[in-house]
């Protein structure tokens, strides 16, 4: 099984605001928003932005 996991805890340590709401988690950084997910099978998934993506592989590493 291939998947990408992050950690909320970091990614809020490192400046995102993550927020989960039914089932439903958005994510925003500096009040520019990032992306936004739903639960699907107990777990969020999201739809990210470039943006997002150059920062998470910049803050964890690129990590394939």
């Amino acid at each position: 099984m291939n998947k990408k996991l992050v950690s909320g805890s970091l990614l809020c340590r490192d400046g995102f605001k993550v927020v989960f709401e039914s089932n439903k988690v958005v994510m925003s950084r500096f009040g520019q928003f990032i992306a936004k997910g739903y639960e699907c099978g107990g777990m969020f998934h999201f739809s990210l932005s470039e943006f997002c993506n150059k920062s998470v592989n910049h803050i964890y590493g690129n990590v394939d």
